[in-house]
């Protein structure tokens, strides 16, 4: 089991994305914004970092640069959707370029998720 912040501005993907982690016996530490994730990784032993990439406040890019100079050993999947297929890939490859290990596009399902968690965590990590 792994400690999972997860990041994002939409109450519905913040609900029904920490309800998969959790169904993978994943622990779920659920925020709204960067802002209100790095005050959860002050207080928190987390291990991976699942954020959105725009939000207010404190978007995801910014976010992530700010993960990795305060916490380099926390790894860290971004998502990004309903921006249009375009905007979707610029906003995922600059996640990548800043330190994102995974990405993925939203909508995705339990198994997509599951597959890049083994991928940034390791094999064990998520069972499909």
């Amino acid at each position: 089991m792994a400690r999972i912040l997860l990041i994002d501005d939409d109450e519905l993907t913040l609900d029904l994305v920490g309800r998969m982690l959790s169904e993978m016996g994943q622990d779920v530490f659920p925020a709204s914004d960067g802002n209100l994730g790095l005050e959860v990784l002050r207080s928190e032993m987390i291990e991976l970092v699942i954020t959105d990439i725009l939000m207010p406040n404190k978007e995801g890019i910014e976010t992530i640069r700010e993960i990795h100079l305060s916490y380099p050993g926390i790894r860290v999947i971004a998502i990004s959707g309903g921006h249009g297929a375009v905007a979707n890939s610029a906003n995922l490859f600059t996640a990548s370029k800043f330190g994102a290990q995974g990405v993925l596009e939203k909508p995705f399902t339990a198994e997509q998720l599951s597959q890049v968690l083994r991928s940034v965590l390791g094999e064990g990590a998520a069972p499909a």
